[in-house]
Parts: structure tokens; C-alpha cells; sequence
């Protein structure tokens, strides 16, 4: 019989698929439909954020490898593509992509995919905590997915400092 994470182990690894999954949609977006004076090199920046870049893995490949612990660390069932759905509708309006995103106006968009990156930061750093307070959780969770959970912190710390210095230009 395979294990089940507890409760709140099992919000984290959703949220952080939705996040991840957002995050994906929003760059790709804003890749293709950037515009004005500053089009090429924010279409570059935008590739590599979503694309991957500098050795660091894509987007999808992230979300990937992080269903794919979500199944191993038990996880109840495959991730409902309903459930995803309608993770990413609770996204886009908590984020307010619609006005933020949708506008092709850098001065929205990077805004928007930074409080996005901040917000990914913030689950990491949250689920970091609850595993200091809870050993058995640690042994559960196993140095594998620790290791993917520390990579993706790392890959998007870079992340917000590329756009922290896109939007302070």
C-alpha cells in the first residue's frame, strides 16, 4: 500500500504545481505578445524565464519532475486535471493576470510575473518551516524531492532578480 503525505504536505506539492504551472502560461504569454521599444530583449528575457536558460531546466520540465515526486511521495491518485483547472482560474484571478498579463504593457506584466515569483518563494520558504517542525515529514519527503524543491527555489530566486532589475530599468 502506498504512503499518503498528510493533509497539508499535500496542499503544498498542488500549490506549488499550480504555481509552476501559472508561472508557465504567464511567461509564454507575455513572450509572445511583448511589444514596444524594449521587444527584443524582453522577448529573450521572457524565453529564458519560461524556456529555461544557463543550464537551469524549463518550466515544464520542472512541473514534470515534480508530479512525478508527487506520485512517489503517494500522493492519492493522479493530479485532476479539473483540480489543476481550477487551481489555475483561482491563480489568474488572485494575480489579477487579466488586467496585469493581457495588457502586453511591460509596465504591467513584469510586475505581475514578479509577485508571482515572490508568491512561489513564499510556498518554498513556508514548506521549509513546517518540515524543520516535523522530522517525520523529512524522512518522508526523502533527499530527492528536497533536492528537486531546493533547485527549483534556487532557479527562481534568479528568477525575481532578473525581474526585480527588468523593472527597475
Amino acid at each position: 500500500m502506498a504512503r499518503r503525505l498528510d493533509p497539508e504536505s499535500t496542499e503544498f506539492f498542488y500549490s506549488l504545481l499550480g504555481l509552476l504551472r501559472i508561472l508557465q502560461l504567464a511567461y509564454h504569454y507575455a513572450h509572445t505578445n511583448t511589444q514596444g521599444p524594449s521587444f527584443y530583449g524582453d522577448h529573450l528575457l521572457l524565453q529564458r524565464l519560461y524556456a529555461g536558460g544557463d543550464g537551469s531546466p524549463d518550466l515544464v520540465g520542472e512541473t514534470d519532475s515534480l508530479m512525478e515526486r508527487m506520485k512517489g511521495l503517494g500522493l492519492a491518485g493522479p493530479v485532476s486535471l479539473g483540480d489543476l483547472v481550477g487551481r489555475l482560474q483561482s491563480l489568474y484571478s488572485h494575480f489579477n493576470l487579466s488586467g496585469r498579463i493581457e495588457s502586453s504593457d511591460p509596465a504591467h506584466f513584469f510586475p505581475a510575473l514578479l509577485d508571482i515569483e515572490v508568491e512561489l518563494q513564499k510556498a518554498l520558504t513556508d514548506f521549509n518551516t513546517l518540515l524543520e517542525g516535523n522530522p517525520q515529514l523529512l524522512v518522508e519527503s526523502n533527499i530527492g524531492t528536497l533536492n528537486l524543491l531546493q533547485d527549483i527555489a534556487d532557479i527562481h530566486q534568479v528568477n525575481v532578480y532578473l525581474l526585480q532589475q527588468r523593472i527597475a530599468k
